[in-house]
């Protein structure tokens, strides 16, 4: 069944139609023509006067080589300046002002005002004006001498292997010192610094990472590196028994002699297992200090006993032996 359409609302149909593609054709140009608009206002404002406050840095130039900054000065200062919009506009969004205090002749603490003649307007700017500056006006700077210093790294490091291993040699620090410099007041008590706190745990095998060293207590001091390189050198437990190691006796009366029953020991040794297969009798060191006061309820002398790097010992027998004193 055909029905048909009321004129009213095919007329009104029609009208939409060519509203929507009057709309459309001419979308380009309307918006070219606004975007346009905008330009021209833009230019207008940005060639009419300003006065306008801006953070400018404040940047120190030229110190000695022998001395160093040692407070917390302002890097910046609010100065008013005057200019067109267009300039005011590219001295906030480019490289823009600054001031710029030369310290070639200070060596020592001073105090000095800020000047318009210490601000650097860039190139692009010129136009601009500065006006005042207005907080601070005034900056202070301390200077103390500098001194550079060689000290040791001493590392902040637990090591627990796994159980049957051994962590042999000192944890090797590459490198082991560095060179920092600061305040000579704050560089000359300085021997040491550490490295940060670490924990290694159940390693079996040979460890090496890198590792940040400790931050200075002072904000002054500086650090020729920040990081080292640390290893751990780790080898499988061993036990090794050495037996009729010869007992010494050292400081004994002038003109005597002694004869020490029994003469030798017996202990066993506990250590990476490269580190002990070298190890044999003539490198345990075992003596008797005759000078050496008794303690209480005593019974014979005790040995003392010295043994390799990174050697360990236990069971010693005898534990303690008698001395015979004879005259040469």
């Amino acid at each position: 069944m055909n029905m048909k359409i009321p004129k009213e609302q095919l007329y009104t149909a029609i009208d939409s139609q060519r509203l929507k593609s009057l709309l459309l054709n001419h979308l380009q140009t309307k918006i070219i023509v606004f975007l346009l608009a905008i330009l021209v206002w833009f230019y207008v404002i940005t060639e009419d006067e300003y006065t306008h406050t801006i953070d400018v840095p404040i940047e120190l130039s030229n110190v000695r080589s022998d001395r160093i900054i040692t407070n917390n000065y302002p890097t910046k200062a609010k100065v008013s300046f005057q200019g067109s919009g267009k300039q005011m506009l590219r001295l906030l969004l480019e490289d823009g002002a600054k001031i710029n205090l030369n310290l070639k002749d200070k060596r020592y603490n001073f105090k000095t005002k800020l000047k318009l003649t210490d601000i650097r307007i860039p190139q692009h700017s010129l136009g601009i004006k500065a006006l005042r500056i207005e907080n601070p006006d005034t900056i202070e700077i301390r200077l103390t001498k500098i001194r550079k210093k060689r000290i040791k790294i001493k590392p902040d490091i637990l090591v627990i292997p796994e159980a049957g291993y051994t962590k042999v040699g000192e944890i090797e620090l590459i490198p082991d010192s560095i060179t920092i410099s600061g305040p000579v007041h704050e560089v000359h008590p300085m021997n040491a610094i550490a490295t940060e706190h670490l924990e290694i745990r159940n390693i079996r095998r040979d460890y090496h990472q890198e590792i940040k060293l400790a931050v200075p207590s002072s904000q002054f001091i500086t650090l020729q590196e920040k990081e080292i390189d640390i290893k751990i050198h780790i080898q499988k437990l061993m036990e090794k028994e050495i037996s009729r190691i010869p007992v010494h006796v050292y400081n004994l009366p002038e003109g005597t002699r002694a004869v020490v029953i029994p003469p030798y020991l017996n202990l066993t040794l506990e250590g990476g297992v490269k580190v002990l297969a070298d190890v044999t009798e003539e490198k345990i060191i075992a003596y008797i200090d005759y000078a050496r006061k008794k303690k209480e309820n005593e019974i014979g002398h005790v040995a003392i006993i010295r043994t390799p790097p990174e050697v360990m010992y236990r069971d010693v027998n005898p534990k303690t032996f008698k001395l015979l004193l004879e005259k040469d």
